[in-house]
């Protein structure tokens, strides 16, 4: 207002204003965010890859707000590790996944388990085999009785495990047939034998005329 009949004016002076992130900072999205950067402001450009940053200018004079936002991460599938379709005396507990977080596992042999996916991502499943317990070779029957042949078996050659060889026989001196019976699973092996049979024979005193009971070459055989 003028003084002394001089003329008055009106005037007026802006507020500052302060700049502030909007909703948007502080977020985990999956591309960059492009709403809610300000609540107060000017957004800048959106910069970055991952997380990505921008700033809230305040006017006339107020200040500016430094925002960011974080990328969502990437989805990981689960990949089953070495273990899976291993062989093993006891339920794996290593390598059990290449990628991925492995559940429990469970089973008697073979065994289960899943490796789960992150962020989304899918899961696999997994499973190995138990070692096959050690089986020892036993004797058959055959080990046990006679033979009324060279080629003649009575009864198996092996209760448990594998005749070796498959088919025995008896040697050009002698009177045994031997094999083995080979256990399997790391079991272990063993050797039976079976005698021949032998037919007894009359010796040259048979059918003889002789003055006193005869008391040599009764037999040829027997």
């Amino acid at each position: 207002q003028g003084s002394n009949g001089g003329s008055s004016i009106t005037c007026s002076a802006p507020r500052a204003l302060d700049g502030n992130c909007g909703s948007s900072d502080g977020s985990t999205v999956g591309t960059a965010p492009t709403t809610n950067l300000c609540s107060a402001g000017t957004a800048t450009a959106v910069t970055g890859v991952g997380p990505w940053y921008w700033t809230c200018q305040g006017s006339n004079g107020g200040t500016t707000d430094s925002c960011s936002a974080s990328k969502t991460p990437d989805p990981v599938n689960g990949v089953c590790g070495s273990s899976d379709g291993g062989t093993f005396t006891s339920a794996p507990t290593a390598n059990l996944c290449s990628a991925g977080t492995a559940t429990a596992v469970t089973g008697l042999g073979p065994w289960t388990w899943s490796c789960t996916g992150l962020n989304g991502g899918t899961a696999d499943s997994c499973s190995a085999n138990k070692t096959p317990d050690p089986i020892d070779g036993t004797c058959g029957t055959a080990a046990k009785s006679y033979l009324s042949t060279d080629t003649t078996f009575t009864g198996t050659f092996c209760a448990t495990g594998t005749a070796v060889p498959a088919t025995p026989s008896f040697p050009t001196q002698g009177n045994t047939a031997n094999w083995i019976c080979q256990g399997s699973n790391g079991g272990s092996s063993i050797t039976c034998s079976a005698p021949r049979a032998l037919d007894g024979n009359c010796g040259s005193s048979d059918g003889s005329t002789i003055g006193t009971a005869p008391t040599t070459n009764l037999c040829s055989a027997g």
